[in-house]
């Protein structure tokens, strides 16, 4: 078989394989091959994720190819092409091993109010879940899938205008809308009446997706199941009713945006799609399953803590204050409403200097409330040249710096800290830090430079006019009495006087 250009390749590095097949101008399909076994399984471009569960086939047994669908009986590839082909391909796949596979694994994310079911297993752990329907799922999936929770995905090439309004109805079929028919996670189509659920209520509602990598532009859709349809039915696109949902902001690392949830009785599915806009198509799939009880109904939603979710164990909640409701129910949310949180602690020391470069450490603790910090993050917009970095994770943010907890450092116990380590080859000890935020909270970096610019030098500037006046004061007041991290200058959790008496004291001109 002649091909536009083939390219073996670990099914993750498969945003390669699709770079390459927008080159060759649509005549590119993708198909997985399972090449231990022999059993190759071809599919078409909605069916992107074809290792098959039944076959058992490893990860690392699965390499992805790219071929050209005009060789297939179809159109040609334009003559040319396959040097162009040749040329770019080689220099995606040799920027690909500049980067390492692993900066290419992106997971993105998956809902977490209602929690959905492959983040609901991930937070139970995949090795030790407690709910009968984990213990089942990975028994059927293996753990991957859930360690992988933030990768449930399909894909849906075209333009934008295409992706905000595409009919998933005539590609994803009936029975496989749990897994996005993708069969790695095939397991999430089972139909069980004792999947972890939410509490919910009819009306109005926000709905939280956790991202763990933030894409724009994209747009969010949800549906919910029917009226008729009930726990013993697969989920299909005849008994689900597309819903409204409103304007969508980014806080945190979540996602958030409203609907109204239409009025029912016992078990439903919520149904999420995150749609990327980009040629690549890529989408994120999460079936949240939700129990409508009365008004007075105790909930069994996802105890959101800090930045993240927790399933918790009976032991665990009580000792939390809260309400345990079964082996398959999560803590209930009040008992977070009782709990104390943040703002937590940051210090920097140096671990060696020998001028003009450094060596540092960065201790994150969970100093202040009696609730565990999930995950953890730091941002700042201006902050040293990080060349090196461990026990941690470096990103680029909006306009400034992001450094993550690892997957084996985030969850701290009260009083607890992680500790992770940096090198700085061009820069002098300490290190000032301007706008740094834990956790969306104003972080004081203990040991870092404060006199120097560590912070920002004028604070009671709320609005960017190099000015404070009216404008200023006017959204002090606004914010008064809340814990609007933006406006709290001094990082007490409360919007007060503090932060009147510095936009007084500092009226007039920025100097």
């Amino acid at each position: 078989m002649r091909s536009c250009e083939v390219c073996n390749m670990s099914h993750r590095l498969h945003r390669l394989c699709h770079e390459i097949r927008s080159t060759c101008k649509g005549f590119v399909i993708c198909r997985s091959v399972a090449t231990r076994t022999g059993v190759r399984k071809r599919g078409s471009r909605r069916k992107l994720f074809l290792n098959p569960s039944n076959l058992r086939i490893a990860e690392s047994d699965v390499d992805w190819c790219c071929v050209s669908r005009g060789e297939r009986g179809g159109r040609k590839p334009p003559s040319g092409l396959k040097q162009e082909m040749n040329m770019r391909s080689t220099s995606i796949f040799a920027a690909a091993l500049v980067v390492g596979p692993a900066s290419l694994v992106m997971g993105h994310g998956s809902m977490k109010d209602p929690v959905s079911r492959v983040y609901s297993i991930h937070l139970e752990g995949p090795k030790s879940p407690d709910s009968e329907a984990a213990r089942a799922a990975i028994s059927e999936c293996g753990t991957q899938p859930f360690y992988d929770w933030n990768e449930l995905v399909n894909f849906f090439p075209g333009d934008a205008e295409y992706q905000a309004s595409i009919p998933y109805e005539q590609s994803i079929p009936d029975g496989r809308l749990a897994s996005a028919d993708n069969d790695k996670y095939a397991c999430l189509d089972m139909i069980r009446d004792d999947w972890p659920a939410t509490q919910v209520q009819a009306g109005p509602r926000e709905l939280v997706w956790f991202a763990t990598t933030p894409h724009n532009p994209g747009v969010f859709r949800a549906w919910l199941t029917t009226d008729d349809w009930n726990a013993t039915d697969p989920l299909n696109w005849a008994q689900m009713v597309e819903l409204e949902v409103g304007p969508v902001s980014f806080v945190g690392q979540d996602y958030r945006f409203e609907t109204v949830l239409p009025e029912r009785t016992g078990r439903h599915v919520l149904y999420v799609i995150w749609q990327r806009q980009d040629p690549v198509g890529e989408g994120f799939y999460a079936a949240c399953d939700v129990i409508f009880g009365d008004v007075d109904a105790e909930p069994i939603g996802a105890c959101c803590i800090d930045e993240g979710c927790q399933l918790i164990t009976s032991n665990s909640c009580s000792a939390n204050g809260g309400e345990y409701n079964g082996d398959n129910s999560l803590c209930a949310e009040a008992a977070c409403d009782g709990g104390m949180q943040g703002p937590d602690s940051v210090s920097v020391q140096l671990v060696n200097d020998w001028g003009g470069g450094y060596e540092a450490s960065m201790t994150i603790t969970n100093s202040i409330g009696d609730l565990p910090m999930i995950d953890w993050e730091l941002t700042f917009d201006e902050g040293p040249g990080i060349s090196s970095i461990w026990n941690a994770i470096l990103e680029d943010g909006d306009g400034g710096t992001v450094i993550r907890n690892e997957f084996f450092n985030g969850y701290l116990e009260p009083g607890a800290s992680a500790t992770f380590g940096f090198i700085v080859n061009d820069g002098t000890w300490p290190p000032a830090f301007v706008n740094a935020e834990l956790n969306g909270m104003h972080a004081h970096i203990e040991g870092a430079d404060h006199g120097g610019g560590g912070h920002d030098p004028c604070p009671a500037d709320h609005d960017g006019d190099m000015m404070v006046g009216v404008e200023d004061l006017l959204a002090v007041i606004a914010a008064w009495g809340t814990m609007d991290h933006d406006m709290d200058v001094d990082g007490d959790m409360m919007v007060g006087v503090n932060e009147l008496l510095l936009v007084v004291s500092e009226w007039g001109g920025c100097d």
